[in-house]
């Protein structure tokens, strides 16, 4: 069996000593996505508002250095058992399918390393939460293991869903399977011609340029203060952190439908290695007779297959539009455990009287329909 030691790290600062280990351990961890990357942990933290939270990055070293990073943070809840020190995933805005970095071969070392420490150091959580949690994974199956009754309450349950497109399709093959994909792009060539162009952008040197461009084309759309990478102050400045930290490294692409010179639509992607992150997408609103949001959409997509990309994901919270294309659906799981303490047992009583009182009150009505049935 390997074994492995955790220690923490619980400032940006003491973080930010980890990048060459992180990164180092990203290239070769058992679920690599941008979303548990250096880049996007780092813009994160350093920007979004944490009140009532501390860092708490768990991570595992072995003899061959280290194995594991798990991104945590405590956070100070309130819920039906009074206030709790909740550990969750650290960087969880505007994130999708977080994942702690475990090296490759070492899953099953680095969870029962996590279990065995979070047993060791009781005082320090008292609810384990994590969500999004990709199927196929270690996850759920070894922390269900490690924590058992009557210490420990485990809940586990289906979480969102994401779309995933097989760039590894020749495009032609898409392209005729799709019959309003291709009525829509037609109307739009039809309607402008020679005047509608579609460019992908890699992002090294006009980035910032795009992303303005972008920015403009959300400002007058639907998203507008609701949604988006320009929602408010503090998501604008995480993206214009996150985005130069992706751009440097060539892991950004920005496609803009033109027509003349106006933008009229703008897809924002990630890049991580053979996999493409669908991340946003926004349309000018006055032009949507043509639906030019679908348009480059599926021009953006054109772009990346026939290459060396893989897998395109679009990610939990996809549009609806979007389940037609794809090639499957990854889900996801949740799984909360509760640690079992002498304060949380003193509420338990009142709880489960709540829950019998309820299903009694229920009982009640249901026998009341069927009399007067």
């Amino acid at each position: 069996m390997i074994e492995l030691s955790i220690s923490t790290r619980e400032s940006i600062e003491e973080v930010a000593e980890l990048e060459e280990e992180w990164r180092q351990l990203h290239a070769d961890c058992s679920y690599q996505s941008v979303f548990n990357g250096f880049d996007f942990f780092m813009a994160s933290i350093s920007v979004f508002p944490a009140a009532d939270t501390k860092l708490y990055v768990l991570v595992a070293t072995g003899v061959t250095g280290v194995a594991a990073i798990f991104p945590f943070q405590r956070s100070r809840i309130r819920n039906t058992w009074g206030r709790l020190w909740q550990l969750e995933y650290a960087a969880q805005w505007e994130s999708d399918k977080l994942y702690p970095l475990i090296r490759r071969g070492f899953e099953e070392a680095a969870w029962l390393a996590l279990a065995q420490y979070l047993s060791a150091n009781r005082a320090y959580w008292d609810r384990l939460q994590l969500v999004e949690i990709p199927e196929g994974l270690a996850a759920t199956s070894a922390l269900q293991r490690a924590f058992r009754p009557p210490h420990y309450w485990v809940r586990v349950g289906d979480d969102n869903v994401s779309p995933i497109i097989g760039l590894d399709r020749p495009w032609s093959e898409r392209w005729q399977g799709h019959r309003k994909m291709r009525k829509k792009v037609a109307r739009m060539q039809n309607a402008f011609g020679d005047r509608m162009r579609f460019q992908v952008f890699d992002g090294k040197e006009d980035w910032r340029t795009c992303i303005g461009l972008y920015l403009e084309l959300e400002s007058k759309g639907w998203k507008a203060g609701r949604v988006g990478i320009g929602k408010d102050e503090y998501t604008s400045l995480f993206y214009w952190n996150f985005l130069s930290r992706l751009a440097v490294r060539n892991g950004l692409r920005i496609g803009i439908l033109f027509i003349d010179d106006t933008p009229v639509a703008a897809e924002i992607a990630y890049v991580e290695g053979s996999k493409v992150y669908f991340s946003h997408g926004t349309y000018d609103e006055s032009f949507s007779t043509y639906s030019p949001g679908m348009v480059s959409t599926c021009l953006f997509l054109q772009y990346f297959h026939d290459g060396t990309y893989v897998d395109g994901d679009f990610l939990a919270g996809y549009a609806g539009y979007m389940t037609p294309w794809a090639d499957r659906m990854l889900g996801s799981r949740k799984l909360q455990i509760l640690r079992i303490s002498p304060r949380l047992l003193l509420l338990f009583p009142d709880k489960v009287k709540r829950k019998l009182l309820r299903r009694k009150r229920n009982k009640g009505r249901k026998s009341n329909r069927r009399t007067s049935l």
